[in-house]
């Protein structure tokens, strides 16, 4: 009995490691389709490839990318594809769930140019928390009106080493909805406190759009508490107050202008001061 366990083990084993080579040369393949230049090129790869997942849980869909003004502001229109895949392997009648990926990528669509890429692997259904292996690209050379124009604004000397688009999210400015906190949230309050003017400059002076709040909410906190501004702090704070372009919170995506405005800060302030 015990050696015939010992087989049954030994057996499923090498079945999950089978498994586990063919995911992994399927990451592979889809990792080297992911370095073509225009989405053309990636999407004639890329569809066999996705057809080719037959025992797998697969979406995707491509749709313009709207959550960002800041791309149309300099002459830019982006689609977006994004593709959720989940590898399953079946042996006889077993199936043996494996990894879940996520795919990301950006391109022009005036040329199809792909200027970002992210392959990430992910746990839980939603989630990508814990990454175990990505890929990014990001043709910085593409947004170089962009970069000497924010430069030009914001007084700025920007390297042009970002490793993704600092254009895209990965925070949301809150709280909003008082059930809802965020670590950059209570580093802003701190930095309020303690009049750490620099960090607050610093996110102000940043391409991405929810540090540019936080900083500016952060400054106009230090303002109401009776700090003076400089003449430049001053002018960062108004001309980001005026921004047009939108901004992720923790409800929803919202206009900077209105989540920025003296009215909604001053709520914001008086809530600050209770606390």
């Amino acid at each position: 009995m015990n050696k015939i366990l010992v087989i049954v083990f030994v057996l499923t084993g090498a079945v999950r490691l089978h498994a586990q080579s063919e995911n992994r040369a399927g990451i592979e393949r889809l990792m080297k389709i992911t370095d073509r230049a225009t989405f053309p090129e990636f999407w004639s790869e890329f569809e066999p490839f996705k057809d080719s997942l037959s025992n797998e849980i697969a979406e995707g869909n491509l749709r313009p990318f709207n959550n960002r003004n800041s791309f149309r502001r300099y002459g830019f229109r982006v689609m977006e594809y994004k593709f959720n895949f989940q590898e399953i392997t079946e042996v006889e009648g077993s199936s043996f769930r494996s990894k879940n990926y996520r795919l990301r990528i950006l391109f022009d669509q005036k040329d199809s140019t792909i200027f970002y890429c992210r392959l990430v692997e992910f746990h839980g259904y939603g989630r990508d928390e814990y990454i175990s292996s990505s890929k990014l690209k990001f043709d910085s050379t593409k947004f170089e009106t962009c970069f000497a124009r924010h430069d030009s604004l914001y007084n700025t000397n920007t390297l042009r080493n970002f490793s993704s688009p600092p254009f895209i999210s990965h925070n949301y400015y809150g709280p909003i909805c008082m059930n809802h906190g965020s670590d950059q949230h209570d580093e802003m309050l701190a930095a309020v406190k303690n009049n750490q003017k620099q960090v607050l400059l610093n996110w102000i002076r940043s391409f991405n759009i929810e540090d540019k709040a936080f900083g500016a909410a952060g400054l106009y906190f230090l303002r109401k508490e009776g700090v003076t501004l400089t003449e430049e702090e001053q002018r960062l704070l108004e001309f980001t107050q005026k921004l047009r372009v939108n901004v992720q919170t923790d409800l929803r995506i919202d206009l900077l202008g209105l989540v920025l405005s003296n009215r909604a800060l001053d709520k914001r302030f008086e809530n600050y001061v209770e606390d």
